[in-house]
């Protein structure tokens, strides 16, 4: 999908900002609707929840922006499926036993990962024998997507490390290897800002 990301502004429902907010909450406890996934003790509830829920999802105005926490961000098609994905394995990881936790850090680990390596290369060109970046696709989105998911390396962080202080058989990844994926994430938002540098002074 990120191959073939246009990286135009996208509509966001109103559901996906839910979302984003229970992503946020989750870092101190566990979102009330998460931990209803694996109920089904009341079948009828879930089905008004779930009507509720793709009622909110429906596009509403044009919005084309993500709130996370106190910050902005133009959204993408990618960027939303990405926030998706995240929200569904945190939301796995409330809900199963503790014994996967790992293996959903890990996924989450990848996720972000991946988009960003992914994101840079879908607009990476060769030029005289150096790497730069495609001048025919929006940068400036490109960047604000991946601003937004640096915002959710320490959601994510945080949501793990307090299972690992709940749990006595998880231990969560280090700060090194969060620190070390932020760092990835600031080296690609400084190639995607230099891009937009005007050249220096003859």
């Amino acid at each position: 999908k990120i191959d073939q990301e246009k990286w135009i502004p996208f509509v966001v429902d109103g559901g996906l900002q839910k979302d984003v907010n229970d992503i946020i909450s989750s870092v101190d406890l566990d979102p009330l609707n998460w931990t209803r996934i694996v109920d089904l003790t009341n079948k009828e509830e879930q089905k008004t929840e779930q009507e509720e829920q793709q009622e909110d999802e429906k596009p509403k105005g044009h919005k084309k922006s993500v709130v996370v926490s106190d910050k902005t961000f133009v959204a993408s098609d990618s960027l939303l499926v990405a926030i998706k994905m995240i929200k569904s394995i945190l939301a796995l990881s409330v809900s199963l036993p503790p014994h996967y936790l790992s293996n959903f850090e890990k996924m989450c680990l990848d996720l972000l990962r991946y988009f960003n390596s992914h994101a840079i290369s879908s607009v990476s060109i060769t030029v005289d024998g150096k790497l730069a970046l495609a001048s025919g696709k929006n940068l400036s989105i490109l960047g604000e997507s991946l601003d937004c998911l640096t915002e959710f390396v320490t959601l994510v962080q945080g949501f793990y490390q307090r299972f690992g202080d709940a749990c006595k058989d998880f231990t969560p990844c280090s700060a090194t290897v969060y620190n070390q994926l932020l760092q990835q994430f600031q080296s690609s938002s400084d190639k995607i800002y230099q891009s937009h540098a005007p050249p220096p002074p003859v």
